[in-house]
């Protein structure tokens, strides 16, 4: 009998081949979207800057950041974990500027993850000029970026992704801007009752000049506070606690703040 599904006599000599071929009335198949998080991931730098380049780009870009389960609304925290150039830090910050003052779910804002991950002392520059206060932030561990960087940064920084510059001046050039920002927080404690100092002197790579500096923020932090109307030790160490405390009230309102904002845009 007849074939079921004839090949008409005005189909192409194309067709014919094909017999799986798609129907015309068929949309084309779009072209595949840049997936920013890979890019980003593979540290392929100069094709996030093509992709931001337009228009069009930056607002795919904007909408797979806040809407993509890996980065879960918190675009320049991704980032900062994986060396990011400075161009491409201030590109994401204009498109994403909400970003830089919100926390990750372990209450750590884009300054905390590029202390952690060792982000070129230009990149901690720019976060700090941009939201200075984040310096001075605990994270849910009770962390500030100061006790990140003396725990993490030398493991994890790379003179080659950072213009060559050595180890020990960028992280002395880190470690003082952060202390500069936040001079408070120098000796706040985090959940395993350490300072930032502590972890300097512990961790592995960590120069003594890097040490030193910052055992001369303790010292001037200590002596302001016992500088004020009737300090004592236990005094300073009252208020270290109340900051401490204030921190944790203050990272409760954020993520609480966060969650609606996610609930009402889901």
């Amino acid at each position: 009998g007849p074939p079921t599904n004839p090949i008409p006599p005005t189909a192409t000599a194309d067709q014919r081949g094909q017999a799986a071929a798609p129907q015309a009335d068929e949309p084309e198949p779009r072209p595949t979207p840049v997936v920013y998080s890979r890019l980003i991931a593979r540290q392929d730098w100069d094709a996030v800057r093509d992709a931001l380049s337009t228009d069009e780009g930056r607002l795919h870009a904007k909408c797979e950041m806040e809407a993509s389960p890996d980065i879960d609304g918190c675009a320049l925290h991704f980032v900062c974990r994986f060396h990011p150039p400075l161009d491409v830090i201030i590109s994401l910050a204009e498109l994403l500027p909400s970003s830089m003052r919100h926390s990750d779910n372990m209450g750590r804002y884009p300054l905390h993850i590029a202390a952690k991950w060792g982000a070129s002392p230009r990149v901690v520059k720019f976060l700090i000029e941009v939201f200075p206060d984040a310096a001075g932030f605990q994270d849910a561990m009770g962390k500030t970026p100061l006790h990140l960087t003396c725990e993490s940064y030398a493991s994890k920084y790379s003179s080659r992704k950072a213009e060559g510059q050595p180890l020990k001046d960028a992280m002395v050039e880190v470690v003082r801007r952060i202390c500069r920002a936040a001079p408070d927080a120098v000796n706040l404690e985090d959940m395993e009752d350490m300072t930032a100092l502590e972890y300097a002197i512990d961790a592995e790579g960590v120069e003594l000049k890097v040490v030193r500096s910052i055992q001369k923020a303790c010292e001037r932090d200590w002596k302001h506070r016992r500088e004020l109307p009737g300090a004592s030790h236990e005094t300073v160490r009252r208020s270290l606690l109340e900051q401490s405390q204030q921190n944790s009230q203050r990272l409760q309102t954020d993520l609480l703040e966060m969650q609606q904002v996610r609930q009402a845009s889901s």
